[in-house]
Order: structure tokens, then C-alpha cells, then sequence
């Protein structure tokens, strides 16, 4: 002993270090025993409420039939909260009926007053999970609490009263939404569009109609977003008012009145989408050309033809895509697009064509004389190596000998370079024996001098 304390003595500067040094340790050892225990524990506790929650939800079934929630799951707040959410899960998927009554179990087993206290209560995060919880839990009682924390100096309390908002789906939660969006324009500016406009989505689902009467108290901006989500809802006002909609100032209002004028069938809504379609924005006249392409009406070819020559690309598509829809007008449409002289339009319906897969259509028509120019000189502006396979799959597969006769003729007699060397190197193990001899035969076709070629495929 007198020689450690003569050695401690001896390195008393270094003392202080050594002491530090071995409470270092011991805190380290401390909070490592700490993690080690609390892993346990949290273990431990994961483990009882799995056992739990397995047990309730075998139990669950008759629970629901008597409506009735036991009294001991209501004195244990794990049972509570495990019962929290398998109601909310069947929430999901239950009908309005059904969802009454499971919003009274939940009121029965208090665990409505309790989300409803912890939010009162809490703040910060804890709020935020309980405001959270509550929206899940689709009970009318909730909505007056969310829509007056949507007025929160805080951004995060905001944005998430507006999430639980959208949760509940519920047409009061939607047009408390709407009411702090018009009376307060500092509202729409302070929340992120996207959010927003969910939220509304969820709530308005069953009932689009709550959306009208705002459309017109609103300001521009606001009137932007509601015409627009009307639009995608479906329009549950009347036609003299959607007819006014579409000659509003704003370009976004006058697409949403587009789309919606698509689900009406009268003189009056073709008149005014015909107006629409010549509109100086590009997205109103996209949405009208999707409104009249909808009504798949053969009258409509002339227009969608002219629409299918706009400068804008989308107008385009939007044509080719009502355009494509008329398969029994097929000769009619692609004679039109010739006539225009406009490559890009012939082009732009060929590609629609192939995306809607009537390229057998368009083969059929090549094998007609009467058509084939028409057809070939709309293929000619197309032929790439998506549109090459194509034809390659319809000269080998199709069964009629006079369309793979005409197809075979086309590919011949419009000889791309680099043709030879896609039908050599493809070299599919998958394709048939017919595929490959037809391969075969057209390689060598394209090889060979114009003068003797031959045309004749079996």
C-alpha cells in the first residue's frame, strides 16, 4: 500500500489525468449498460404488445359483431391504442355505415377524447402525432380542432392540421379548408400547393359539389385551384355556369372548364369547346381537344386534323390521341393527314398509332390499292428501328398473305441503311422458325439489286 501511495505521489501530475481517464470509462460503460438495457426493455415491450395485438385482432371479429368494446381493454392503454388502430385499418376500406359505427367504438372506448386532449395539450411533435392519429380516425368531432390549428403562426402545425384534415375525408374537414383558403389569401400562400390540394381531393371526393359556391368568391389565384381540382373531381354545378367559367380571364380556369364541359352532350358544350380549341393557351386547347376527342365523334376528324398540325407538341398528342380512338375512320383520318402535307402530324398520329397497337390496322389498309399511297407515304415519315420490328413481326406473323405480301413489298422497296445489319445481329433464340426464315429472306432482299428483287412471301 505505502509503495501505491508513493507512486501516486511520484506521477501526481499525471493524477488528474488517470482520474479523468477512468471516468471516462466508467461513463462510457454506464451509457453502453443504458443502451443495452433499454434495448431490452423496448424488446421486451415490442414482444407483450405483438402477443397482444394478435390476441385482440382474433377477438376482433366479435367484438364488432356485438359492438360492445370490453371493459379491460378499456383500463389497459395498450389495448386501447392497439384498438385505435385496427379500427382505423378497417376504416380504410369500410363503407359509411360501417364507419359510424366504428367512430362510436372509438368514442366508447375514449380514445377520441384522448387524441383530442393530447392535442390540446402537447406541442411540438406530440402534437403533431396526435393530430395525425385523430385525422385517421375520421370522427366528425375532430374537424372543428384541426381547422382552427390551420390558423397556427407555427408551419409545421399548419401543414400537418392540414394533412390530418385530409385524412378524415370528410365534407365538413373539406369546407373548412375552403372557408380559410377564401377569408384569408395569406393562408393559400403559406401552406405548399401540393398538400393543399390533396387534402381538398380527399375531402371533396364524395361531395365535389361543396367546391362551387367558392368558385366565385375566391380570387385568382384561389379560383386557379378550385377550377382546377373541380375539373378532376367532375363538375357538380350547373351548365350556365360552367359555360361562363370557360370565358374567364384566367387560362387555367378556362382548361378546368374545358375538361368539365366533356361530360356534357349539347350544342351549347360542343359550341364552346370548338371556341376553346382555338384558344391563344396551349393548355386550353389541349384539354378541349381532350374533351372532343372523348365524344369520338366522326364529324370532330377535320378539327382534330387541323389540331394535329399546332405548334405546341402536347396539342399534338392530345390530337393524335382523339384521333386514334376512330379506328373505323382510319382511311378517312390518315387521307386528312396526307392531305396537310405536315411530316410532324403524320408522324404524330403513326406514333399513336403504334402506342395503341392498330399498326394491324394501318397493314390492313397498306394492303389495299386503293389506300396504299396514302399509307406508305404516312409510313415513310415514321420508319425507325421501333417501327421496323414492327413491320418485321406482321410480314412474319400475320394472317393474311396479302398484308404480309404488301408489308414485305414496303420494307423492300423502302430500304434504310443499317436494316441488313439489325436483322443480322438480332440473332433471338425465342423466335420461331418462320420468324427466322422470314428474317432470312428479307436480308437477302435488301441486298439484292431492285431488278431482282422478288415481292412473293408465303
Amino acid at each position: 500500500m505505502d509503495f501505491l501511495i508513493d507512486l501516486v505521489k511520484l506521477l501526481s501530475p499525471a493524477a488528474h489525468v488517470l482520474t479523468a481517464l477512468i471516468l471516462t470509462v466508467a461513463f462510457i460503460g454506464l451509457v453502453l449498460l443504458f443502451i443495452v438495457w433499454r434495448r431490452w426493455t423496448r424488446g421486451r415491450y415490442l414482444c407483450r404488445r405483438d402477443q397482444r395485438k394478435a390476441e385482440l385482432r382474433e377477438q376482433l371479429p366479435a367484438i364488432l359483431r356485438r359492438g360492445v368494446v370490453p371493459r379491460d381493454w378499456l383500463r389497459d392503454a395498450m389495448s386501447r391504442e392497439i384498438l385505435e388502430e385496427l379500427l382505423a385499418e378497417r376504416l380504410e376500406t369500410s363503407s359509411p355505415q360501417e364507419s359510424e359505427r366504428l367512430v362510436g367504438m372509438l368514442r366508447q372506448a375514449g380514445v377520441l377524447t384522448a387524441r383530442i386532449r393530447e392535442v390540446r395539450g402537447h406541442r411540438g411533435w406530440r402534437r403533431q402525432r396526435a393530430m395525425l392519429a385523430l385525422g385517421k380516425l375520421r370522427a366528425p368531432e375532430c374537424v372543428p380542432i384541426l381547422a382552427e390549428l390551420l390558423g397556427s403562426r407555427d408551419v409545421e402545425t399548419r401543414h400537418t392540421a392540414l394533412v390530418a384534415l385530409g385524412r378524415t375525408r370528410l365534407a365538413p374537414a373539406g369546407t373548412a379548408i375552403l372557408e380559410r383558403m377564401v377569408r384569408e389569401q395569406q393562408f393559400s400562400r403559406s401552406v405548399a400547393e401540393a398538400p393543399l390540394l390533396n387534402a381538398l381531393l380527399l375531402c371533396c371526393w364524395e361531395s365535389p359539389q361543396i367546391l362551387v359556391p367558392y368558385l366565385d368568391a375566391a380570387d385568382r389565384r384561389v379560383r386557379a385551384r378550385l377550377a382546377r381540382l373541380t375539373a378532376e373531381l367532375g363538375w357538380q354545378g350547373s351548365e350556365e355556369h360552367l359555360l361562363r367559367l370557360a370565358e374567364d380571364r384566367v387560362p387555367a380556369i378556362r382548361a378546368a372548364a374545358a375538361a368539365a364541359l366533356a361530360r356534357y352532350g349539347t350544342q351549347r358544350s360542343v359550341e364552346m369547346l370548338l371556341r376553346l380549341s382555338k384558344d391563344p393557351e396551349w393548355s386550353v386547347r389541349r384539354r378541349a381537344v381532350l374533351a372532343l376527342g372523348r365524344r369520338r365523334d366522326a364529324e370532330l376528324i377535320p378539327l382534330l386534323v387541323a389540331e394535329l398540325c399546332d405548334a405546341n407538341r402536347s396539342v399534338r398528342l392530345s390530337a393524335a390521341q382523339a384521333l386514334g380512338v376512330l379506328r373505323d375512320h382510319l382511311p378517312e383520318v390518315l387521307e386528312r393527314v396526307v392531305a396537310t402535307g405536315d411530316r410532324f402530324a403524320r408522324q404524330t398520329l403513326v406514333a399513336e398509332l403504334e402506342r395503341t397497337g392498330s399498326l394491324c390496322k394501318l397493314a390492313e389498309l397498306l394492303a389495299q390499292p386503293e389506300y396504299r399511297p396514302t399509307v406508305e407515304k404516312a409510313l415513310r415519315d415514321s420508319l425507325d428501328a421501333g417501327l421496323f420490328w414492327i413491320l418485321v413481326d406482321l410480314l412474319a406473323n400475320h394472317e393474311e398473305p396479302a398484308v404480309r405480301r404488301a408489308v414485305g413489298q414496303f420494307l423492300v422497296k423502302e430500304r434504310k441503311p443499317g436494316w441488313v445489319t439489325y436483322l443480322k445481329q438480332r440473332g433471338d433464340t425465342k423466335q420461331s422458325r418462320r420468324e427466322q426464315r422470314i428474317g432470312n429472306w428479307l436480308a437477302k432482299q435488301l441486298q439484292l439489286h431492285p431488278a431482282l428483287r422478288r415481292f412473293a412471301i408465303s
